[in-house]
């Protein structure tokens, strides 16, 4: 290799080589992987809070499943409530913790009760919290031995390590250690789910909104949740590991007619919070407002049957009164109005209406709905039709807008549409 040059004597391929091979082993960290150092079962340092069970047998405690546990006793050991394949215990760390091993122990008084095969499913750290999936790692263990010891292939990070009945003699019964070390450093955990909001009135003074983001915890995982109003912050706080979701109460004051309440959620593993996050995720956007129910679109057809606009209110009246500074039983009503694209025009420069509201007292091109108490959090079908015009004019797209109104002000940014199309 003439063309290549030396760089203190070593020739350059070399160096590139050094470095690829540092990266490597930091990335690795050498030190972790393979370790055989206890994570506290029979320490203690592994609380009885971090371990739980399908089931348990009534005469036993959580205690007896830790390794060498209770010298002296008659019988110790985990033992399901049921003798069945698929029960199981698991352990939860504090923190993303490398597993390099664990060792199974049988019962402490009997040579008899003892699983044969064990599965291995695991939280891993880089999962979405909650998240359990098969490690492909299973332990045989052979009736005659009083211990056995499952190295793990390929060492993981994990949050959690779950040890699930395969098989058994006469029954599952075990004490266990799990061997490794922390992760240095580990990245910030993410939000298992996009943040949701689910409304709930119970009165004008007591209104909920509840964020939720995730259906199981991760005892090693804390959310931080944040409220806000148009960027207002209203709440702040740091959850407890068990809770994948918050709950803000408000009562009607707080709301006007501009109000976009939404939360924000953001992650971290337990002993770094709250200095160290993962990515902030937000919610829909609640406001009081009027919704359309059946989307975007609709057809009606000159000569056939009426179809409908579905409306809701996703508050009662009171609190859009409320909001505007009116007594609790002020009228709130929507009013709907087609609007033509293109229309068709008369010789003395009228449009001619092509989608009309049918009522009692004939067809109109705008008609009003009142909201109340006993009808807003229904479907409120609203009767659109195709007028008979006797004109071949073509299929035409008509817009037909909902404006909410209270008492008779308009609530200018709550205007909804929906496109309309005459056959």
């Amino acid at each position: 290799m003439e063309h290549l040059h030396n760089f203190n004597g070593v020739p350059i391929w070399i160096i590139c080589v050094l470095i690829l091979y540092i990266n490597l082993t930091s990335a690795a960290d050498p030190e972790c992987i393979g370790s055989t150092s206890p994570l506290g079962m029979q320490s203690g340092n592994i609380t009885a809070e971090q371990i739980t069970y399908s089931s348990l047998r009534t005469d036993l405690k959580k205690e007896y499943s830790r390794y060498d546990c209770c010298q002296g006793a008659t019988f110790a050991a985990w033992c399901p409530a049921t003798q069945t394949i698929g029960e199981w215990i698991e352990v939860s760390f504090e923190e993303p913790t490398i597993l390099s091993s664990i060792k199974i122990q049988k019962p402490l008084g009997s040579n008899t009760k003892w699983p044969t095969e064990l599965d291995i499913l695991i939280e891993e750290a880089q999962s979405s919290p909650g998240n359990l999936t098969d490690s492909g790692e299973t332990i045989k263990l052979v009736p005659s031995n009083g211990d056995e010891t499952l190295t793990l292939q390929n060492p993981v990070a994990v949050r959690r390590v779950r040890l699930v009945i395969a098989n058994f003699t006469e029954e599952p019964c075990f004490r266990f250690e799990i061997n490794g070390c922390p992760v240095k450093d580990p990245d910030p955990p993410e939000v298992p789910d996009l943040p949701d909001l689910e409304f709930t009135y119970n009165s004008p003074d007591d209104l909920q909104l509840k964020c939720s983001f995730g259906t199981t915890f991760s005892y090693g995982v804390q959310y931080d949740v944040t409220w806000e109003d148009n960027g207002k912050i209203l709440s702040q706080k740091l959850l407890p590991n068990t809770e994948v979701s918050d709950i803000l109460h408000f009562t009607s004051t707080v709301l006007d007619l501009i109000s976009k309440i939404k939360c924000t959620v953001k992650a971290c593993n337990k002993n770094d919070c709250p200095t160290l996050f993962g990515t902030k995720k937000a919610s829909n956007i609640f406001r009081p407002e009027i919704q359309i129910k059946n989307g975007t679109s609709l057809t009606v057809r000159e000569g056939g049957e009426e179809s409908f606009v579905v409306i809701t209110s996703n508050v009662p009246p009171v609190v859009y009164c409320r909001a505007q500074s009116l007594d609790d039983d002020c009228t709130v009503f929507v009013q709907l109005r087609s609007n033509e694209q293109n229309p068709v025009l008369c010789k003395n420069g009228h449009d001619i209406t092509q989608v009309v509201f049918p009522e009692e007292g004939g067809e109109t091109k705008s008609c009003t709905v009142t909201v109340t108490s006993d009808n807003w959090d229904k479907d409120i079908h609203v009767p659109v039709k195709a007028a008979m015009d006797g004109i071949i004019d073509g299929m035409k797209t008509v817009t037909v807008t909902l404006t909410t109104k209270v008492e008779n002000v308009a609530m200018i940014t709550n205007v909804k549409s929906v496109q309309s199309t005459k056959l």
